[in-house]
């Protein structure tokens, strides 16, 4: 069996404070040269969209309710940020060939393959019932114990490969919950 890549994708529905009232922005942190200061930022996605993940300027999405605040009155939001373990693998299809999309909820739109149509024409994703979309790669170079060729085919499995993601709250208390 040949190295090769496979290409998990997650449907995130992320309903915070109920399904409507979402928004998605890019979060983008930028070093400032020369020097020892940084910017970050948050650029709304106005409208459905693939996305590219840039690991330097630690891209994340950031998803907010409009009425969603802490006990300080700061906003509260969360943050998919990629785990990669390498990466991002872009194939012929076109639906990998974007790191992040973001749709609006339809409960029929459940294949990742389609995504270029689900975003086709793009509608609006400011304050609506959104969803995400994340493409994680995992490099697979078999090994003896994932299985081997029988009689010209491979029988096997891959039990050891890991990528993933994480959703950080931000503000979600107005202090730490560890100490007083």
């Amino acid at each position: 069996m040949e190295p090769h890549v496979h290409n998990p994708i997650w449907r995130l529905d992320i309903d915070l404070n109920g399904w409507p009232n979402d928004s998605v922005s890019l979060g983008t942190h930028t070093e400032n040269l020369p020097g020892l200061t940084a910017t970050d930022a948050e650029t709304l996605i106005p409208l459905e969209a693939g996305l590219q993940w840039n690991p330097r300027a630690f891209h994340s999405l950031d998803v907010s309710d409009k009425f969603l605040v802490n006990g300080r009155g700061d906003k509260t939001y969360y943050q998919l940020i990629p785990l990669p373990t390498g990466g991002l693998s872009q194939h012929e299809e076109p639906f990998t060939k974007n790191d992040f999309w973001v749709t609006r909820y339809n409960a029929s739109e459940m294949s990742a393959k389609d995504l270029v149509s689900y975003i086709t024409p793009p509608k609006s994703v400011t304050d609506a019932d959104i969803v995400l979309w994340y493409k994680g790669s995992v490099h697979h170079h078999p090994r003896d114990e994932d299985g081997e060729v029988v009689n010209g085919a491979w029988h096997g499995v891959a039990l050891l490969m890991w990528t993933g993601f994480m959703l950080k709250p931000h503000n979600l208390f107005d202090r730490t919950p560890f100490y007083p």
